[in-house]
């Protein structure tokens, strides 16, 4: 009997997911660390980036344990003769942190729950069908492999439209931010597709070459994200974004005229009271 089967081989990347799990760990401490030097709008985002980053550092703790994984023979569907090692808990993390991202854009936009909802379900399915194609033994991992761009594609469909009916009417420069950010979001999104094909799709990248690649989207689209799209915030100014949102956060009337979130004639003012009439015997 092969004593090896069922582990995990010995070319593993498992020094190098330990200094990546180590960079993700800083970065969910730093960020709520950085919140409360922030304002209230801003704090939010800060909280979701952490949550990311400290999603992404339970999951290289996991690969750099040798845990989170299966073995899938490659060699019926692909160039390549050999077993591969594949993460299920890297599709986990992509499946809690893609849709995280994403809201918070829509959400900083005034984008409606069932809007963002529709996105995060494509998202999810985006997901779930890469993960059944990198299980799949035979070539019909392809097959799932296009369902999953599938859901990339009504994922960017549906984001055109939002940004149709809810971010086209904002101010010109928060319309520009929202923009960058999107593209960036989806650009390095492709780019997991480039991964996923030479890694579990016909099994050409060695472990370490899958650890750096799939490491630096990660660490891209993440982290450094949460730092432009906070960036990109106080560059454009957040009283230009959507004034749903931040009228949740302001409770001084005056801080919210200053921000231009809402009129004066929209503000209440107490009244003074007046001097009770004072009557005399005549």
């Amino acid at each position: 009997m092969n004593s090896n089967v069922g582990k995990i081989p010995s070319d593993s990347a498992t020094d190098y997911y330990w200094a990546v799990f180590s960079i993700f760990l800083f970065c969910a401490i730093v960020y709520p660390i950085v919140s409360i030097f922030s304002s209230p709008p801003k704090r939010m985002f800060y909280y979701v980036y952490s949550v990311t980053c400290m999603v992404s550092a339970i999951v290289y703790f996991s690969m750099a344990g040798e845990l989170g994984y299966t073995l899938v023979n490659l060699s019926t569907s692909t160039w390549f003769r050999r077993i591969r090692v594949v993460y299920f808990v890297r599709y986990i993390q992509w499946m809690i942190n893609f849709p995280l991202v994403i809201s918070s854009i829509f959400y900083f936009a005034g984008v409606s729950f069932m809007r963002i909802l529709v996105t995060v379900f494509n998202i999810w399915l985006c997901f779930l069908c890469l993960l059944a194609a990198a299980m799949t033994v035979s070539t019909h991992r392809w097959g799932f492999c296009a369902f999953s761009l599938v859901g990339y594609a009504c994922a960017l469909v549906h984001t055109c439209i939002t940004y149709k009916h809810d971010i086209q009417p904002l101010k010109r420069k928060a319309k520009i931010g929202l923009i960058c950010s999107l593209v960036y979001f989806f650009v390095l999104w492709a780019l997991y597709f480039v991964s996923w094909g030479l890694c579990e799709g016909i099994g050409y990248s060695l472990p370490i070459g899958e650890a750096v690649f799939y490491s630096v989207l990660d660490f891209l689209e993440f982290p450094v994200f949460g730092a432009i799209f906070s960036w990109m915030i106080d560059l454009v100014g957040m009283h230009r974004f959507s004034k749903t949102y931040l009228r949740s956060f302001l409770t001084d009337n005056e801080e919210a005229i200053k921000l231009d979130v809402i009129s004066e004639a929209e503000s209440p003012k107490e009244k003074e009271d007046e001097p009770e009439a004072q009557f005399t015997d005549s």
